[in-house]
């Protein structure tokens, strides 16, 4: 640990050290973070106070069940956190980490923007009602219909390379007014070698800034960064945001009116914990805002809009799956659990290894754990939910919940083997269909 230090010290600039070691010496262990997940009551056998039984019976399972305030009081809890630290932002929901229409309604109805990646997403955040200058259109691909219209309409277009570059100017020649558009930058300070966006090192994206200075019917008004999903060290935004403020303020862009830092923020619990002289501390939203904003201050260039899209850390916590047990058997002394669920609707069970939560039919009798792994119900060997869990005997029509599933899982849901299962919302006693179970013949 001491070895460590030293090598911080000698690594990073001293008003660096001072931040982010002397001032975090005397900061106290922080309690867990508080937890946004719907309530699960074993004993009750409840979600949300809902019984867990009446809802598989009622919607079939499996079921993906969300819970509607705790999805508000993450964006809260976020838009709290900027306000403390930077009035002047917006936060934009990343429509590709869950893209039920009512989940994103939520969001919209919070006043967030929406973020796109595709023409299908742009087209949905239309029929979500938002106006063009409430969308941030991303990503490498927008085809031509969808690009000319948010053109057209002024939504905020970041240009991830100098191919979509051309066919924006070829597009804007269109257009009597100057079209305001940004462009998506990457550095190599964060360690990483992005296939997207403008490099700034390599001065990629001082050529893509100077085409469009020359171009008499575009203006540039924002810069964008996305490093990644699920980053849990505050100092990789450090270090992005800071090398972005520096190149910023060298080039002295007066039309230059927002800084877009992406999302890619965890879901902070008592898993991510930080060591600062021998004491350490759970990490928060916070740590990673302040993160970004400090070098926006230290370069002085708080006129420029922050907007944050955020999408795990909103939604990924609200949402539960609930799966029935079909059968078991022992194998071993170990526990083989096979589940109505599969890979096929909750496919990043194959990168993590969620904590399941038991919900017995039945009064268990027996204390005795086995080391278990819980399967899907479909043909493939590799379906496999979670493994290494220690459960009391299980038996068919057991309920089995994982928590924190609401990021990405629905969105790339796919239809092997098993039709996708309903979602469905509780808010208080109100529970609302945001999407039926699909159904095959003869089902």
């Amino acid at each position: 640990m001491v070895f460590k230090l030293i090598y911080k010290i000698l690594r990073y600039p001293y008003w660096q050290f001072k931040k982010y070691y002397i001032e975090n010496r005397d900061r106290k262990l922080r309690k867990p973070a508080k937890k946004y997940s719907p309530q699960i009551n074993k004993k009750q056998k409840t979600i949300e106070k809902i019984n867990i039984f009446r809802l598989t019976k009622k919607y079939r399972s499996p079921l993906f069940i969300t819970s509607k305030p705790h999805l508000i009081k993450k964006y809260q809890l976020l838009r709290k956190t900027l306000n403390q630290y930077y009035l002047n932002s917006s936060i934009a929901y990343s429509i590709k980490t869950n893209n039920v229409y009512g989940i994103c309604q939520v969001f919209k109805n919070q006043g967030a923007l929406a973020e796109v990646v595709s023409a299908y997403e742009y087209f949905l955040a239309k029929k979500l009602d938002y106006k063009d200058k409430n969308i941030i259109y991303n990503g490498p691909y927008k085809n031509i219909l969808s690009l000319k219209k948010a053109l057209k309409n002024k939504a905020k277009i970041h240009v991830d390379n100098f191919e979509e570059l051309k066919t924006v100017c070829r597009l804007s020649q269109d257009w009597k007014q100057k079209t305001p558009i940004g462009i998506r930058v990457n550095t190599f300070k964060n360690n990483t070698n992005s296939r997207f966006g403008f490099n700034i090192e390599k001065g990629k994206a001082q050529k893509a800034i100077s085409i469009i200075n020359k171009n008499s019917k575009l203006v540039l008004t924002g810069i964008h960064c996305h490093i990644g999903s699920n980053i849990k060290k505050p100092e990789v935004y450090f270090k992005t945001s800071q090398a972005i403020c520096s190149w910023i303020s060298k080039l002295k862009l007066k039309t230059l009116k927002y800084l877009d830092l992406g999302g890619g923020f965890p879901v902070c619990d008592t898993q991510i914990i930080i060591y600062s002289f021998f004491k350490k501390s759970v990490l928060e939203i916070k740590d990673f805002i302040k993160a970004i904003i400090d070098p926006i201050k230290c370069y002085n260039l708080q006129h420029l809009k922050l907007i944050l899209e955020p999408g795990r850390f909103l939604v990924d916590e609200a949402v539960v799956l609930a799966t029935t047990v079909l059968h078991t058997r022992l194998d071993n002394q170990k526990q083989l659990i096979t589940t109505d669920g599969s890979t096929s609707i909750f496919p990043l069970a194959q990168f993590q290894n969620k904590k399941a939560v038991l919900i017995p039919k039945s009064k268990n009798q027996s204390k005795k754990n086995y080391q278990s792994i819980i399967y899907g119900a479909s043909c493939m060997e590799t379906d496999c939910l979670t493994k290494d869990q220690k459960l009391p005997p299980i038996f068919p029509g057991d309920i089995i919940l994982f928590e924190k599933v609401g990021a990405y899982n629905i969105s790339q849901a796919n239809q092997f083997i098993f039709p996708r299962p309903a979602v469905i919302m509780i808010d208080g006693k109100k529970i609302k269909i945001l999407r039926k179970a699909e159904k095959n013949k003869g089902s």
